[in-house]
């Protein structure tokens, strides 16, 4: 009896524990007593600026109504995404983001009644919302799609379907489409493939848009190029380079001249990622114009298409993530700003052949390890990573070290020399330097200790110790000029002047600029305690000072 008792209880256990199972866990999409009309909604909206041009037609539903049987009380909600809403009787419809635009600002919420104008646009995505009714309930997927964005993929893939066939070349294939891009007119106003398309122009922006879209629908391998170093370009013209896997040759594509349609086009045939200009005997390396997201080594080859490399033009790779670069012995000449701001750059080498270095060259390269350079090069040296010139009577760029004692033949700290070297924390500047250039150590966030040696600094450059954490320095007697916001924007506390108080101020297009402890007011010592300079410098610290004798 109790063995029936306990395998009854057993199975009324387990008929409750299936029940709770049915009604929590299995999906409430398979119930068959709540239904809705459509599980998958499809809607489409339209941004204000493409209403001049488009209008949706009736047959692309705008707004959904749902509709559910076998169910009472029925409550709706989005569990997913904002893209769209659903009033409490099941009526869908999409959410426009609206701003308010005063003298070309753009608000999203009213700023008053004077606004220039009004735009929309669409959350274009996915939502999910959820159908329940007491304990039973089912999901509704919900993708709010951009109207014009269809309009505009509808065109592009009919095109294709008509003019271009898998038979063709890349070249042909090429053609085909820049026929397409150029029948529209060229127009400022519109920047992206589906604007030109929709508004009948657009720029090189839009022309470039145009031709990677549609390459990659043809399985072609293609990417946007920075067209703004070319001769005569614009500030921010791009242009499109393809891959001919077959050929295993590139394409400069070029659809973005300015007129009405039909505009012109070039297909230009390059057998080097390297963009390059013709000088000095030889050629000029301005750009590198590969589809990788470079990373990883990149080697500058000695000739390039027969010519020889002789430069390395301004803002080479400036901001690009390479952590190694090989430079050419055939390289004379590095620009200005050629490797700014390549913060995972590790290693490079100093050409043996090069004569000039630009200035900005190494600024904010923090990763910099090491920087090889011949012993017996004619014109550099390299001393614990810094760059030197041969005699090591200038210290050319400090991009990395964390402290610095600049040997005793250095004369001169170059211009923006350890601008950006948030690693340096103490330099010591020997008897030897006669003058500090402008910004030469500025914007090294970490620099809190400077040591200034004998009696022979005279100048000391504008912004020479700009943003900083200098909290006391010491100028010997001989400094006799020191620029506008040398000191600016430190924690300073304590400035003390050996001798007389220089000549202060910089001037900078016809303006004479005097402070130069902007952020700060510290305590200044001078041997007499007091100053004879004229008013209009009594706030060359950013304010006016008591001065102390020291």
């Amino acid at each position: 009896m109790k063995k029936i008792l306990k395998t009854g209880t057993f199975v009324i256990l387990l008929m409750f524990l299936c029940l709770v199972t049915c009604c929590g866990t299995v999906p409430a999409s398979e119930s068959i007593s709540l239904k809705v009309n459509k599980q998958k909604v499809i809607l489409y909206g339209i941004d204000s600026w493409a209403e001049q041009y488009l209008t949706i037609p009736s047959k692309y539903n705008q707004k959904f109504q749902l509709k559910v049987t076998g169910a009472s009380n029925v409550q709706y909600s989005v569990v997913t995404g904002d893209s769209v809403s659903v009033t409490s009787s099941g009526l869908i419809k999409p959410v426009y983001s609206t701003w308010y635009w005063y003298g070309g600002i753009g608000y999203s919420i009213k700023q008053g009644d004077d606004y220039d104008s009004v735009s929309s646009s669409g959350k274009y995505g996915k939502s999910v919302i959820k159908v329940e009714s007491g304990n039973k309930s089912c999901l509704v997927t919900v993708i709010f799609k951009n109207y014009a964005n269809c309009y505009a993929d509808k065109i592009t893939n009919k095109y294709i379907q008509d003019n271009i066939k898998s038979s063709m070349s890349v070249k042909e294939k090429l053609e085909k489409i820049c026929k397409f891009v150029c029948k529209y007119n060229y127009s400022v106003s519109a920047s992206s493939r589906v604007s030109m398309i929709v508004s009948g122009g657009g720029d090189c922006w839009a022309s470039t848009d145009t031709i990677i879209y549609m390459c990659k629908k043809l399985g072609i391998k293609s990417w946007e190029r920075n067209g703004n170093r070319d001769f005569g370009a614009g500030s921010g013209h791009k242009n499109a380079m393809v891959y001919d896997s077959k050929k295993k040759i590139y394409y400069e594509v070029e659809a973005g001249y300015s007129g009405n349609a039909p505009r012109a086009y070039n297909i230009t045939l390059r057998k080097s990622l390297f963009s390059y200009r013709i000088k000095d005997g030889g050629i000029e390396v301005y750009q590198y114009d590969g589809p990788e997201k470079k990373t990883g080594k990149l080697i500058v080859p000695q000739k390039i298409n027969g010519y020889k490399v002789v430069s390395i033009g301004d803002k080479f790779l400036s901001m690009e993530d390479w952590s190694a670069i090989s430079l050419p012995d055939t390289v004379e000449n590095i620009g200005s700003s050629a490797f700014n701001s390549c913060t995972k750059l590790k290693t490079i080498n100093i050409p043996k052949n090069l004569k000039t270095l630009g200035e900005f060259s190494f600024t904010n390269c923090p990763a910099i390890k090491r920087i090889t350079c011949s012993v017996s090069h004619k014109y550099f040296k390299v001393v614990k990573n810094s760059i030197y010139d041969k005699k090591v009577k200038t210290l050319l760029f400090c991009p990395s070290a964390k402290t610095l004692t600049l040997p005793g033949t250095v004369t001169e700290v170059r211009e923006y020399a350890c601008y950006y070297n948030n690693h340096l924390k103490s330099v010591v500047i020997p008897e030897s330097v006669k003058n500090i250039g402008e910004g030469a150590f500025g914007t090294c966030e970490n620099l809190s200790k400077i040591t200034i040696k004998g009696n022979k600094l005279k100048n000391i450059g504008a912004y020479a110790f700009y943003s900083s954490a200098i909290s006391k320095i010491v100028f010997p007697k001989s400094v006799k000029k020191m620029g506008a916001y040398a000191l600016g924007n430190n924690p300073l506390k304590t400035v003390i002047f050996k001798g007389s108080a220089p000549t202060l101020g910089t001037e900078y297009n016809g303006t004479m600029y005097y402070d130069i402890c902007t952020g700060s007011k510290p305590t200044i010592y001078t041997p007499s305690g007091n100053i004879t300079w004229t008013s209009s410098v009594k706030k060359c610290f950013g304010t006016d000072i008591k001065w102390k004798k020291k």
